[in-house]
């Protein structure tokens, strides 16, 4: 990767198309479809909605931030419906010049370390093989940020890159494997057992690290941050981090933000269907997602 990823701005044309399948014998009527909408992440990222087909209303889930919405849809059975959302993304490089003797104390009262310190679904930070995994991974490093690191190249080092269904922090540890779900669910287990808040972001990215350029189509990606004090929330890639030595406490333009854990979400997926009314069974319906990233 060039030096320009980790300097300069890059604006994409983003763009998300979903295929809604009803394979089902009967008409699914007044569905309401709803998505999340691309965030805002500043001033890392910023979304702008260029266009979204079809109709749609802008709603603000429990989570305080907004959802597209599709009304009212009517798919008859074998029918597919197509929804289109097109957005310009600009994506600002984060460098953190961080001073390990400058790192404060953690205010244990502090919400974002209450709520960023407590076990989450396949993040198994209390189970006893991932504490002790923590201390070895830590190798008696106090500095909060020395031991985020030590926990980043531990993970580097222990889990062999493979494409699968997400099964979490502790199957990672276990076996020594997994995708980037694995990757960032191992070291944001594994800091919050070590007394280091940390969190799993979601997005998109169409770089490939192992080749060392652009790929022509796009893909989920997932890593995550890590919060030090009087630096506030840092992040960290440890899947693309094994083969540039680099994405610790800086990120290049290339992953665009889509969740937030305990910010953002919707589902697993991205993707929540909601029945308004009208007969039908939720479980007939297949939904496909198509990405498409291209620079600016």
């Amino acid at each position: 990767m060039g030096r320009d990823d980790f300097e300069k701005k890059a604006t994409y044309d983003f763009r998300l198309a979903y295929s809604v399948f009803n394979r089902g014998p009967s008409e699914l009527k007044s569905v309401k479809i709803s998505l999340l909408r691309l965030p805002s992440y500043e001033p890392y990222t910023r979304a702008e909605i260029k266009s979204i087909t079809p109709d749609y209303t802008v709603e603000e889930n429990s989570f305080k931030c907004e959802t597209i919405n599709f009304h009212t849809l009517s798919i008859p059975p074998k029918q597919t419906v197509n929804l289109t959302l097109h957005y310009t993304v600009e994506v600002t490089p984060q460098k953190f010049n961080v001073d390990p003797n400058k790192v404060g104390e953690y205010n244990r009262r502090d919400i974002n370390y209450i709520k960023y310190m407590r076990e989450s679904p396949q993040i198994e930070s209390k189970h006893p093989e991932i504490r002790a995994a923590a201390q070895r991974a830590a190798a008696g490093e106090e500095n909060p940020y020395r031991r985020a690191l030590n926990i980043f190249r531990f993970v580097g080092k222990h889990v062999n890159y493979k494409k699968m269904p997400t099964r979490g922090a502790l199957y990672a540890l276990k076996t020594g494997e997994g995708d980037c779900a694995e990757f960032s669910r191992l070291f944001v287990a594994l800091c919050r057992a070590s007394g280091i808040p940390a969190r799993l972001i979601r997005g998109y990215s169409h770089y490939d690290p192992q080749k060392n350029r652009k790929k022509p189509d796009a893909e989920r990606h997932a890593w995550a941050e890590f919060l030090i004090p009087n630096y506030g929330w840092l992040p960290a890639d440890p899947t693309w981090g094994r083969h540039e030595g680099r994405y610790f406490a800086e990120m290049d333009n290339d992953h665009i933000v889509s969740f937030v854990e305990g910010k953002y979400t919707l589902n697993a997926a991205g993707l929540d269907i909601i029945w308004a009314a009208g007969s039908g069974d939720p479980n007939q319906l297949d939904a496909v997602e198509t990405i498409s990233i291209n620079p600016i």
